[in-house]
């Protein structure tokens, strides 16, 4: 993890306590120990408030309260990404730029990626392209939120359409993963 300062909250701990199996949960534990990774364990309303909007905006299922506290930890702590094999509620663009809809609302003014876990280890691999791509995200979000204008919606479906054109992103990684 040298070229990575990796968090994890209090609901991974959770998630793993409820695995079945023995083996595997003291598997993931050891390598939360081993790795030495930093804990987030404190819940707020601000954290608590997010989760609940994910859900009621419809981002996340209310049967899926775990993925919106997962949301809710990045978003209130300033993660830079969110890293889950979870693509239909977690690591999935549209899900990202729905999220930092609500982010806005709510008054958090870091843009959070959502990724899988190739995404970031492709990433070190390819080139700064998708760097460059993440900066001028958080750059548009924090300008947005100064611009006070309202219609983030329209911005956002713009502003990934001429991202993923612009860069090329899916294209280019396949190519660089087919090499």
């Amino acid at each position: 993890m040298k070229d990575y300062n990796v968090f994890i909250s209090k609901i991974v701990i959770d998630e793993i306590n409820k695995t079945s199996s023995s083996e595997k949960k003291e598997k993931l534990l050891n390598t939360i120990k081993d790795y030495k990774l930093e804990i987030f364990d404190q819940t707020n309303l601000d954290i608590e408030q997010a989760a609940d909007a994910y859900i009621q905006n419809g981002i996340i299922p209310p049967n899926k309260r775990e993925d919106a506290f997962h949301l809710a930890f990045a978003s209130y702590y300033e993660f830079d990404i969110l890293l889950s094999w979870n693509f239909k509620h977690l690591a999935n663009i549209k899900i990202q730029e729905k999220v930092n809809l609500i982010n806005i609302q709510l008054g958090f003014r870091k843009y959070l990626l959502l990724f899988n876990p190739m995404e970031v280890i492709m990433t070190s691999r390819i080139d700064k392209s998708l760097i460059e791509v993440w900066e001028m995200k958080d750059k548009a979000y924090k300008d947005f939120i100064d611009s006070g204008n309202k219609n983030y919606s329209d911005y956002l479906d713009k502003s990934t359409e001429e991202t993923i054109k612009k860069y090329q992103i899916r294209t280019r990684i396949k190519e660089k993963i087919e090499e």
